[in-house]
């Protein structure tokens, strides 16, 4: 959280509801189990397959341009430290053991640490980063609907309380950490 790179999720897997997972302009809740439930896309027309479990009263979707959407990639064995100045990072020699890593991310890594806490996240992988340049687009649009989003999300039946929408302006995707 620190670092700005979004709130991580116990259970990041895909749902049926959203089976690519995250990406800008989704809108959801974080579930108990620490996973994210998903409501409707913001960015996308009504009546688009992804919202066809519904969106708020008077939806109106928030137009972006794609060609906003930066993708950026971080490299095999990149992590993310709380602070990464007492972090140091050796690629030792031979391969993963780290099962079920691909052999072109068969890297051995270590890490040492000079801090007495912190916190470390390896990505054997590497990961995906995907933002959308315009947030503040995004902070308007949110700022103008939070209301009925959060009427829409706890509708009848449904409950969620007072646990906070989230409005996605970007991601990080890792198949392995």
């Amino acid at each position: 959280l620190p670092k700005k790179r979004g709130f991580p999720l116990w259970n990041p897997e895909a749902n049926e509801n959203l089976p690519g997972g995250v990406f800008p302009g989704v809108v959801g809740i974080l579930d108990e189990f620490g996973g994210f439930d998903y409501l409707f896309t913001a960015t996308l027309p009504a009546d688009d397959q992804l919202n066809s479990g519904g969106v708020p009263p008077g939806f109106r979707e928030l137009r972006i341009n794609r060609s906003d959407i930066n993708t950026l990639n971080d490299d095999p064995g990149s992590y993310i430290a709380s602070n990464p100045a007492h972090i140091h990072k050796t690629i030792l020699p031979g391969q993963s053991r780290i099962p079920e890593v691909p052999p072109e991310g068969g890297i051995r890594l270590q890490f040492t640490s000079t801090a007495a806490t912190g916190a470390l996240l390896v990505l054997p992988e590497g990961a995906q980063r995907i933002q959308h340049r315009q947030r503040s687009r995004f902070s308007e649009y949110a700022l103008n609907h939070a209301q009925t989003w959060f009427t829409y999300a706890n509708g009848p039946g449904l409950a969620r309380g007072t646990q906070g929408l989230y409005f996605v302006t970007g991601c990080d995707k890792a198949r392995a950490w």
